[in-house]
Order: structure tokens, then sequence, then C-alpha cells
């Protein structure tokens, strides 16, 4: 009787954490550019998932869209993910492109920085709190 109790209650924690970090989302994305042209931005985040039961990789695309920031502007993309790590691409329509990791962990709620300047792409992210 003691395990059935224990069981369900290191399941019921498991689920309502997992359900937790899922929830809401609040990370959002903001480019910047600071260039004299109007410029489009693909951005693409892919949500990195190690199942370690069997010893698998899952991807989930979760934002695969092109934005276009006027010169000397920024956008701000709203619940743009949750926490997690991510695999983001940026390529802008002059033909530069970056990759970057970003890593969220249990603060899904921080930015992530896009910035086009004249001769560099620049990427980064808030750290956690």
């Amino acid at each position: 009787m003691f395990r059935r109790g224990f069981f369900g209650v290191v399941l019921s924690s498991l689920f309502s954490g997992c359900i937790g970090l899922s929830e809401g989302g609040g990370g959002f994305i903001e480019i910047h550019n600071r260039t004299n042209s109007v410029r489009d931005a693909s951005v693409t985040l892919i949500q990195q998932e190690s199942v370690t039961l069997i010893q698998q990789e899952s991807q989930e695309t979760v934002l695969d869209d092109t934005y276009r920031v006027e010169p000397d502007t920024e956008r701000r993309i709203d619940d743009a993910f949750n926490g997690g790590v991510f695999e983001v691409e940026v390529t802008v329509d002059d033909g530069r492109s970056k990759e970057y990791e970003l890593g969220i962990g249990r603060c899904p709620g921080i930015r992530f920085f896009i910035g086009i300047e004249p001769d560099e792409l620049i990427l980064d992210q808030d750290v956690c709190d």
C-alpha cells in the first residue's frame, strides 16, 4: 500500500512539474535594425528535447517566420518560446546568417536579442536572475 501511495505522489509531482514548465510562454524576441534600409529577418527556433529512456533526441520547430523591420527601429515578438534549449537560426535578407544555442532553463520570460548592425549580426540573450 505504501508503494502505491508513494508512486502516485511521485507521478503526480512529475506531471505537475512538466505541465508547469510548458505553460505560458513569455520568452520574447527583440529585433533591432540599426541600418539605413528596411530589413527582413527570418527567425527559426527549434526546441531540443532529450529522451533519456531510449537515448534519442527529438526536435520541434516552435517558430519559423520572417519579420520586416524598418530602418533604425526595433520589433518585439511576444510569447515566442517557453523554457528549454533551442537551436536558433537568423537569416537577414542581405545574405547574412547566424546560428545560436538559446538556453532558457526554468526562466521562460527572458529576452532573445537580434541586432542587425551595418557590418554585423548580433545574437544574444538575457540571463536568468
